[in-house]
């Protein structure tokens, strides 16, 4: 990668602004989380700074020419949502110098990223595969934290919705990026966005813990954009659907019998 200077002094402002970022004392009775607007423009400003520069960064790869399709949105998804998601998940899950932890592997998964969205550029790239394989991964390890840090944020329903159906919309576009097949991915994101919607709506009436409903909408998440990903591939069958399904039925069996869906 070429500007190497540059990737590491962006990480390294995006790692020291998600530590600052944790200085705000939190609010009683919310979850740890504080209503201070400054957070709120501070992520915001982080997670653009991190999704911008990244793509941009991204643009000095020979293959980006010829490549239109990697960020349909000029900005890298991935980069742009983990600092928001971090903050907010090391605040509500850890504390004192554990978040000096947090804010260390969050900064680490960063660089990862961006390394990882500039290998998989290239098909011809010997890590393409390991690349395609940790975005992937992080796109779901991101969707869980959105959904885990929706739950803990106790926003009015209409709220934790709304950002349901952005977010799962967002990250099904960065999950159907490469497999168009001359089909419209971004009308079959929008879909997955509404039945994650939808899902998030039903949750409301339904008493459970911030853990346990992230993993139940992220193995949702999981069926359905996996399932339209085959379709979209020209791959999916009968097959590949009863796999689909006794996945999420051994998944929902585990879920439902582990003791830490009663706390």
């Amino acid at each position: 990668m070429r500007n190497y200077g540059l990737a590491s002094l962006m990480i390294l402002v995006v790692t020291l602004g998600l530590g600052w970022s944790l200085r705000w004392p939190p609010t009683p009775g919310g979850m740890g989380l504080p209503e201070a607007p400054q957070l709120w423009l501070l992520l915001g400003a982080l997670g653009l700074l991190n999704g911008v520069g990244s793509e941009r960064l991204l643009r000095a790869h020979p293959r980006w020419p010829g490549y239109p399709t990697a960020h349909p949105l000029k900005i890298c998804l991935l980069s742009t949502l983990l600092v928001p998601v971090a903050s907010l998940f090391i605040r509500s899950v850890v504390n004192d110098y554990w978040m000096v932890m947090g804010v260390a592997i969050s900064g680490a998964l960063a660089a990862a990223i961006l390394l990882a969205e500039f290998g998989a550029l290239d098909y011809r790239n010997r890590g393409y595969s390991v690349a395609r394989f940790f975005i992937t991964t992080m796109n779901y390890l991101l969707i869980f934290g959105t959904y885990y840090v929706v739950d803990t944020l106790r926003l009015p329903i209409w709220g934790a919705i709304t950002v349901v159906m952005i977010v799962s919309s967002l990250m099904a576009r960065e999950l159907f990026r490469d497999e168009s097949h001359g089909q419209r991915p971004e009308v079959y994101a929008a879909v997955v966005g509404l039945i994650m919607g939808e899902i998030r709506w039903g949750l409301e009436f339904w008493s459970m813990g911030a853990v346990q409903a992230g993993l139940f909408m992220l193995l949702i998440f999981y069926m359905v954009s996996g399932l339209v990903q085959h379709h979209l591939t020209l791959s999916l069958d009968k097959k590949t659907v009863m796999e689909f399904m006794v996945v999420a039925g051994v998944s929902l069996a585990l879920l439902f019998s582990s003791p830490l869906w009663l706390g």
